[in-house]
């Protein structure tokens, strides 16, 4: 009632239009900063009072490699192991892109045979999903997205939500749901 709406109001006005940022951002070039390393930044912010709900990696394939492995897919294992353990040891979600093999420029779905480099990717993630576009629907400017693995619960890679992706804005549309 009145409490609920007062407490709700004070929240608003002094958290979701605070003057703190919500968005923190920290840009590294190609191979500069492993897994490991962007953990310590995240358990860092979290002492410093701002624990991240959402840690974006923008491509884990390409990140440094752990100490004492340089090279090929165990490098590879071990750096999607690492980002698991970050999500689960500090209790947020880490949202990640990886590469399909080349099979799927021919696919009309993406599946979990569909990984690039190291099969293990899909045995480390909680959920991967497939962005699905044919040349017909790029030519209407719509996009399927699907689920491609799926930790807990049943799931259809079959089963798809339609965008209309706005591709320069970064701003989909969603035309369905799962």
């Amino acid at each position: 009632p009145s409490r609920i709406r007062a407490a709700a109001k004070k929240f608003q006005e002094q958290e979701v239009k605070s003057p703190l940022s919500w968005l923190k951002l920290a840009c590294h070039s190609t191979a500069t900063i492993s897994a490991k390393e962007i953990e310590a930044k995240v358990i860092d912010l979290g002492r410093r009072g701002w624990p991240p709900d959402v840690v974006i990696c923008d491509y884990a394939d390409i990140l440094a490699p752990p100490p004492g492995i340089a090279e090929g897919r165990e490098r590879i294992n071990v750096t999607w192991q690492q980002l698991r353990g970050l999500a689960i040891s500090q209790h947020c979600l880490v949202v990640t892109a990886t590469q399909s093999d080349a099979d799927s420029y021919s696919a009309r779905t993406l599946t979990r045979r569909n990984f690039s480099d190291d099969k293990r990717k899909n045995a480390t993630v909680t959920a991967m999903f497939g962005l699905n576009q044919t040349e017909e629907e790029r030519n209407l400017g719509t996009m399927r997205l699907n689920k491609v693995v799926l930790r807990d619960g049943e799931f259809s890679s079959e089963r798809f939500v339609h965008v209309a992706p706005c591709l320069d804005l970064a701003n989909p549309c969603v035309r369905s749901c799962f």
